[in-house]
């Protein structure tokens, strides 16, 4: 049952069927001879329905950030929740693989992981404790990492309870498995250090449930320690949940150009500068992409010999504390657009712009309809526009 009462709750049998009779209808158009007043309209159509299956995650977020406040409330603790991301939607499937994973990993960080303000005044630990969690986008995959600066886990009652449920044959075997195999045991069926269950852990359903529903999405879940200096007393600082999954959808704020005749589209909040015709005005610490772009990518000029290649507009970002810019035949402006992953075999029979794209997005390329296309054109494939990503922009050389 929808506990958000901001989403309708509608068949997905009823909305694959509106999708289809779409399709049908963006077919039947696309054969017409006379069609060229239909691309913009195509582009709209396909991107509102599509949207009735994306779910925002601002309010799942909001959700999460009441969560912890009430809960360390409950619990006696002074707790802040960072959060990062999520402004963005996706497909129903994903938002409850966030969710699920959210909701345990928040619920193990702060009755297992953070300690009481006294425990953390002995070991000499700041007040509050902190929370970090960021869904951050990379080749084609969302990446959700939810960190805390608690205690760590507590190996001694993990082992003893991995012998108690027969999962370690004696507590001195358990004490030479490396770190990443103790950290597999919070993933067994069950699997619990509380004896006796609370309203908030210890009734034995917890991240083997969390790891399951990534997988069966083609994701993965795993725990890991944090990189970070050890507190004065010598304790380990806290845990990290680290889950991983394909992106099947994503409706996001982009800054859309086309570059020699290719439309890309990048999240708008990287956008610091946007067509600048004076080379002055632009940082000199920015770095330039053009060349690069178009060497990586085989991107051929379409443009005729006695043209200019570029135009002088240029686009400024910042990705991870780098700042990068490139030069654009055409800025296409800001709006909300749905990507979906483009199907694996275009790469086979595409140009070597595609293959150099699928290859340096891991194989998973995010792709939407171009503006203004419907046939397949050799500097659009099928018509497509895509979106370029952290990781994807990182692989350029610099």
């Amino acid at each position: 049952m929808n506990s958000d009462p901001t989403l309708v709750s509608v068949p997905e049998k009823k909305l694959e069927g509106l999708i289809r009779t779409v399709e049908e209808f963006e077919d039947f158009m696309g054969a017409q001879s006379d069609n060229s007043a239909f691309g913009p309209w195509r582009v709209k159509l396909e991107q509102a329905v599509w949207g009735l299956q994306s779910y925002p995650l601002i309010p799942l977020k909001r959700q999460f950030e009441s969560m912890v406040a009430e809960l360390s409330r409950k619990l006696g603790k002074t707790v802040q929740a960072e959060f990062e991301g999520f402004d963005f939607s996706v497909s129903a499937k994903t938002r409850e693989a966030l969710s699920l994973a959210l909701l345990h990993g928040i619920r193990n960080a702060l009755d297992h992981g953070i300690e009481s303000e006294a425990e953390r005044q002995i070991a000499k630990k700041s007040t509050p404790a902190t929370i970090k969690i960021s869904l951050t986008l990379a080749s084609g995959s969302f990446h959700l990492n939810l960190t805390d600066d608690g205690r760590g886990p507590e190996f001694p009652r993990i082992g003893k309870r991995a012998v108690d449920m027969k999962l370690a044959s004696k507590y001195e075997d358990f004490q030479k498995w490396p770190t990443t195999k103790k950290l597999e045991i919070l993933f067994e069926p069950g699997f619990s250090t509380r004896v006796q269950p609370t309203e908030w852990s210890g009734r034995g359903i917890g991240l083997d449930a969390v790891r399951n529903i990534f997988q069966k999405l083609g994701g993965t879940v795993r725990l890991q320690l944090p990189i970070a200096q050890p507190t004065t007393a010598g304790e380990s600082q806290g845990l990290c949940l680290l889950a991983q999954m394909p992106a099947d959808l994503l409706f996001i704020e982009v800054y859309g150009f086309e570059f020699d005749g290719i439309p890309f589209w990048i999240p708008y909040e990287w956008v610091q500068l946007a067509s600048v015709s004076d080379e002055a005005v632009s940082q000199p610490t920015a770095k330039p992409l053009t060349e690069h772009f178009r060497t990586q990518f085989q991107i051929k000029s379409h443009l005729a010999p006695d043209q200019p290649t570029h135009n002088k507009e240029q686009i400024q970002f910042r990705v991870n504390e780098e700042t990068y810019s490139i030069e654009v035949t055409r800025i296409l402006g800001i709006e909300n657009r749905l990507f979906r992953p483009l199907d694996p075999s275009f790469e086979a029979i595409s140009g070597e712009f595609l293959k150099e794209f699928f290859h340096r997005s891991s194989g998973r390329v995010l792709a939407c309809k171009a503006p203004n296309s419907h046939t397949e054109s050799r500097l659009s494939p099928a018509g497509l526009g895509f979106f370029l990503d952290s990781d994807l922009i990182q692989s350029l050389p610099k």
